[in-house]
């Protein structure tokens, strides 16, 4: 009995910690006004998203998964928007390493980031 506890302590334990790995936020840089939509693929499966608006920097959260993606666009000519998708432990996790970045009329960026596990 003592081993079929102990070994669904540790599964417990591991699926925590899958969890803690594939906890996303997405944040934005910018000096003008912008719109968008961020989402992706939840821990059990399904998929989830929502509307982000504002003007400025921000940072949202995003549904816990192994993939997410957000794309944002400008509401402006001017000015400049940087998006860039992290987990909660400062790790980047798309693109190249660096924040994708537009400063074109009503531009738009999009990034996505898979887990790395």
């Amino acid at each position: 009995m003592k081993k079929v506890e102990a070994l669904a302590a540790l599964a417990a334990m591991s699926l925590l910690l899958a969890g803690c790995a594939d906890d996303w936020k997405v944040e934005i840089d910018s000096n003008t006004s912008w719109h968008g939509e961020v989402g992706g693929r939840t821990l059990n499966g399904g998929l989830s998203a929502k509307t982000i608006s504002g003007e400025g920097d921000d940072t949202f959260d995003l549904p816990d998964g192994d993939r997410v993606c957000c794309v944002v666009e400008k509401l402006t000519e001017e000015g400049y928007l940087k998006v860039k998708i992290v987990n909660k432990g400062g790790w980047l996790l798309s693109g190249d390493g660096e924040a994708d970045e537009t400063k074109a009329p009503y531009g738009s960026v999009t990034v996505c980031a898979e887990s790395q596990q």
